[in-house]
This record gives structure tokens, sequence and C-alpha cells, in this order.
């Protein structure tokens, strides 16, 4: 962790830097579990996917919504731990104060340090390595483009594979609960 992302847990400001709807993905020893936040008309929906339990006739996994949301640890389930989160590396060799950096350039850095991309890959290799393993044979799945190779010998699992995107995979949400 580095120092930025430190102080924006410590004095709690990371949850400020929440996008709804998002997801938090955990694990307990093989049992895999997806909490997904969104918003509703009433206020906040909090849903726990059991995707490890899913059947492979069924389009999506098992799902609680009787959850209360609160923003903080304890949302978590008891014995599961995060996916840990992959922080963007800090570029410090940019700038100095005989030749600072462009703002455009600062913005982009901020993006970059604060963003999420690199966790909503790792996030959806996560997911996608479970979903396979419950809707396709054994190394039925090319290790080179497995979606291509889906969409267009299974559409049916393809269409679930949609769905458990629409669903359950969202922005990433592990920021804002990350102890420090």
């Amino acid at each position: 962790m580095n120092p930025a992302h430190e102080f924006l847990i410590r004095v709690d400001l990371a949850k400020n830097l929440i996008t709804i709807p998002c997801c938090l993905c955990l694990e307990r020893n093989k049992e895999k579990i997806v909490i997904t936040i969104s918003k509703d008309p009433e206020g906040y929906r909090v849903q726990r996917w059991d995707i490890e339990k899913a059947k492979p006739f069924c389009a999506l996994p098992p799902m609680d919504d009787n959850i209360e949301l609160s923003l903080g640890r304890h949302l978590i389930p008891k014995g599961f731990h995060m996916l840990s989160f992959k922080f963007q590396s800090v570029y410090d060799d940019e700038n100095d104060r005989r030749d600072p950096v462009s703002i455009e350039i600062y913005k982009q850095r901020c993006e970059e340090l604060f963003g999420t991309g690199s966790q909503e890959h790792k996030i959806h290799k996560w997911l996608w390595k479970t979903f396979e393993s419950i809707y396709f044979d054994f190394h039925e799945i090319p290790i080179f483009m497995p979606f291509e190779y889906a969409k267009k010998k299974r559409p049916k699992q393809w269409k679930y594979w949609q769905a458990w995107c629409k669903y359950i995979l969202h922005t990433p949400g592990e920021l804002i609960f990350i102890s420090p």
C-alpha cells in the first residue's frame, strides 16, 4: 500500500471514492462469495451471491438480499477475506520544483492512482475462473480466447456469463474496506 492510499484509508476518506454499484469479492478456504451494493428507490441494496453454489442449469448463482448495509468490516462475513487490492504505483520521477507536471498529467496520474482498472481485471479473471469451473467441462475452454470460444460454441453459457457480469460484476469496492 502506498502512502496516498494509506492516508485515504486512515482518515476514512476512501469511502468517498466508492462508485455504486460496487462489488466485494470474498474467499474462505475454497468458498467464494460476492457481495454487491447497489442503489434502489428505497436506498441501498446489498446482495450476497454464493457463486460456488451455482448450478450449471441456472443462469445465476444463489443470492441472499436480506443483508443490512453498514460501511465497515462487519459487512464481510466471519472467516472471509477480500481479494487483495491491486494498488497502482506512484510515479515519483515526473515532478520536481524546477519542472512541475502539467495539470492534465496530474489529473491522469490521480485517476490511475485511485482508479480500479487493474482490480477490475483481477476480479473479472477470478469470477470467470469460477464460472468456467461450473458451466464448462474440465479443459473444454481454450487458454487463449476463452470468451470467443464460449460465445461461438456455447451460446447458452455465454448468456449466463453476461447475466453474471450484469448482476454480479461491478466496480471493485475493496478500497473502502481495507484496514491500514
